[in-house]
């Protein structure tokens, strides 16, 4: 029988490691499929979404043709399926739950063609880290605003349980202790029967301390220019990693703003259709001050400056006594954004000759 693996999330738990752990996997009859990233979010979002390529780096099989490049990235999609030295292929995008249900219909349609079994897979996290952990990635993503995301269980889920079919759907608590072995990786592929050496996996911390946290944000308020592209990401990337080594600790949503990460009706329909239950602590009929949220974030302790002043002349960046936070943190931007390689001179990250070799395809 021939089987797909269709692994969609959620968000924030563990999917880049599973995803940098397995790109280019093809042995003993399971392949992950080749779509020029190891996440198949952006590729699949605009074969089968309204999502419009920008610029070189938004996806693999870059062209000036839109519809020229999902006709593409569908017709990779199809000859990686179409393979019949394997047996089990494997899908992973925690994007793929913004999908419409009618391009999740036609996904399902292009996969039954290849395939005689697809079953659909999550990880979830409680409601609390959710929010917790999504508020951090947004904020190192750009974000400068003050809500929390919530985990929105039965509206990413529904459709899939609806176009695949409730037998064909499952989830599990993403928690270390319920994980094989304390790992996401290891633990997706004993599930799934996908062979892997541990040795080979590539974990993803990007927990963020308090200090990071509440600094990226302000420099994402400053306007400093810093996602206009690769070079400024690469640079941000460094930044964030720089302060969180300096800054230790690892952020944890308050007590107070908790109740806004949960939707007790959410909650309940997880554990009726999906059999996981996370137990609702906090008195989610508390109202949190609008402000208050924005308050805490804007909140930058003193000693964080001297600290941060110590490190950027650490480091050899000039860092006076009169420089605000701001510029303290513009000065660390650019310090970085100095220190990207020119392109040619960017060292080759392992397996960019396969990861090359997904690419050529998807090329007009």
């Amino acid at each position: 029988m021939r089987q797909l693996i269709l692994h969609i999330g959620m968000h924030k738990t563990g999917t880049t490691s599973i995803q940098r752990s397995l790109g280019g996997l093809a042995q003993d009859r399971v392949k992950y499929v080749t779509l020029g990233s190891p996440n198949h979010s952006g590729p699949l979002s605009v074969a089968f979404g309204d999502r419009t390529p920008k610029g070189r780096r938004a996806l693999p099989g870059r062209s000036d043709n839109p519809e020229a490049l999902k006709q593409r990235i569908r017709a990779q999609l199809e000859a990686e399926l179409a393979q019949k030295e394997f047996d089990k292929f494997v899908i992973s995008g925690e994007g793929m739950v913004f999908l419409s249900p009618n391009a999740v219909q036609e996904l399902r349609d292009i996969f039954y063609k290849h395939v005689d079994e697809v079953r659909v897979f999550a990880y979830v996290r409680d409601p609390i880290g959710y929010s917790s952990s999504a508020l951090q990635q947004r904020i190192k993503g750009g974000y400068a605003g003050y809500s929390l995301s919530r985990a929105n269980y039965r509206k990413k889920f529904v459709p899939f349980i609806e176009i695949f079919g409730r037998d064909k759907f499952s989830v599990k608590e993403f928690a270390r202790p319920n994980l094989r072995d304390g790992s996401v990786v290891s633990d997706f592929c004993h599930l799934w029967g996908i062979p892997f050496d541990p040795q080979k996996e590539v974990r993803s911390n990007e927990s963020l301390s308090e200090p990071t946290m509440k600094l990226m944000h302000l420099f994402n308020r400053s306007g400093m220019p810093s996602l206009e592209n690769r070079t400024q990401t690469r640079a941000r990337v460094a930044m964030v990693q720089e302060l969180n080594a300096h800054f230790k600790g690892r952020f944890d949503l308050p007590a107070q703003f908790r109740p806004g990460a949960i939707d007790r009706d959410d909650i309940a329909w997880l554990a009726k259709e999906c059999g996981v239950a996370f137990p609702v602590e906090v008195d989610t009929g508390a109202v949190m001050p609008a402000d208050e949220l924005e308050q805490y974030i804007n909140d930058i302790d003193p000693a964080w400056i001297s600290g941060y002043r110590a490190l950027l002349q650490a480091k050899g960046i000039e860092a006076g006594s009169s420089e605000t936070m701001v510029d303290l943190l513009n000065r660390h931007f650019s310090a970085c954004l100095a220190q990207v390689p020119e392109p040619r001179e960017r060292a080759r990250p392992p397996g960019w000759r396969r990861a090359a070799r997904g690419l050529k395809g998807l090329r007009l």
